[in-house]
């Protein structure tokens, strides 16, 4: 079974404390943040929460049929934001956000322009999550079952790189 690399590099979470090593004084939280595809009962999500030890705090709040806008604008950011400000009592509080397939063209009341909306949107939720104390984790989109010929068809491509911010705050870290 192949895992997404985001899941394998937060495996590391999940791995119990050896009997050599102290345990840590505080947890670790996690907040999902994403449409369907992590949402409980529809997605990966609470299947995730579930591969972490006692000492990680995993929340989900991922909801179905979300996008990148349509999640700040119905005031669910802000129970994220209020999360992120009572973070003190956790060693670091991970917000993995996955939106995507909402944002695509056509879905009226969510869809966002994949090439100036979208990535601005994303760019917020990094700039709110850092500024509140939080550290982000931007999980790849997943793409819907749909195939051109044989082929799946990468329906998620805006067509152009990442913003430059987002390339140069990932070398700062």
């Amino acid at each position: 079974m192949k895992y997404p690399a985001t899941l394998l590099a937060l495996s590391f979470l999940a791995a119990p404390a050896t009997a050599a090593g102290p345990a840590p004084a505080k947890a670790v939280r996690i907040i999902l943040v994403g449409d369907s595809t992590m949402a409980t009962r529809s997605g990966y999500g609470d299947a995730l929460c579930a591969r972490f030890t006692l000492e990680t705090s995993c929340i989900n709040l991922a909801r179905g049929g979300r996008s990148s806008g349509s999640f700040r604008a119905e005031g669910r950011w802000d129970e994220v934001q209020a999360l992120l400000k009572d973070g003190a009592s956790f060693a670091a509080t991970y917000v993995l956000v996955q939106f995507g397939h909402n944002d695509q063209p056509g879905k009226p009341g969510r869809s966002t322009d994949l090439v100036t909306q979208f990535p601005a949107n994303i760019d917020r939720y990094v700039t709110d999550t850092v500024a509140a104390g939080g550290v982000p984790v931007l999980v790849t989109p997943l793409t819907r079952r749909s195939f051109k010929g044989n082929y799946l068809k990468d329906d998620l491509a805006p067509g152009r790189p990442p913003p430059a911010a987002w390339q140069s705050s990932a070398r700062q870290r």
